[in-house]
């Protein structure tokens, strides 16, 4: 297994990565918004200083990412700028999306366009690391690289001078993600309320 640091190509590479991550989160809250609001997203992630990708390529398709991790340095700064220069951009891209569940799908872009990375409020917001997303394509899932991707963000936390790295996820039916980021030394830090009573909890890990 080849572990990569990724940076920005072209759209084509973008899309792969928003191919993988609704493979490894079917129905999931960004998977809803579809593959073009994704590619966006991953275009940007990729064209960032702010942000480390990674990801894990089987030596026999260097064409095919197996694993993928997103960390975001200063997240609240990031999100911020992105969605007030792009959000019309990330707006037209859910289009499809929308008008097959319009309800829904409304709801889901709202909370993205406005969403600023769940800091954790007590700790120091310069040396935040988020942990945006780490995708696993399900044929690879159960081989210990997810915790090799998550070892990668916590050298990169060094090497940025960041002092923790968060994340949140699903509260909820989802006993087995929340039992690899406490097994990987994340700590639950609290429980947020989101709408539609959609509960998210969100953990630190101190890496100085």
């Amino acid at each position: 297994m080849k572990l990569e640091r990724q940076v920005w190509r072209d759209d084509s590479q973008a899309r792969v990565f928003a191919e993988l991550h609704i493979r490894a989160f079917p129905g999931f809250f960004l998977s809803q918004l579809g593959v073009g609001f994704l590619t966006l997203l991953y275009s940007h992630y990729l064209r960032s200083e702010q942000c480390y990708c990674v990801a894990a390529y089987d030596e026999s398709r260097p064409d095919l990412p197996l694993g993928l991790v997103v960390a975001i340095h200063q997240p609240s700064l990031f999100y911020k700028a992105l969605f007030a220069q792009h959000r019309f951009a990330f707006a037209w891209r859910a289009v499809p999306s929308l008008l097959k569940q319009p309800l829904f799908v409304a709801r889901k872009l709202f909370a993205a366009v406005f969403y600023r990375g769940d800091q954790v409020e007590s700790l120091e917001s310069e040396r935040a690391v988020l942990l945006s997303t780490i995708s696993v394509a399900p044929e690879a899932q159960g081989r210990g690289l997810g915790k090799k991707l998550l070892q990668c963000v916590d050298e990169w936390t060094h090497d940025v001078d960041g002092a923790f790295v968060y994340l949140t996820t699903d509260r909820d039916a989802n006993e087995q993600v929340n039992a690899f980021y406490q097994s990987n030394g994340y700590v639950l830090e609290s429980t947020l309320k989101k709408s539609g009573g959609r509960y998210m909890n969100r953990y630190v890990k101190h890496v100085r």
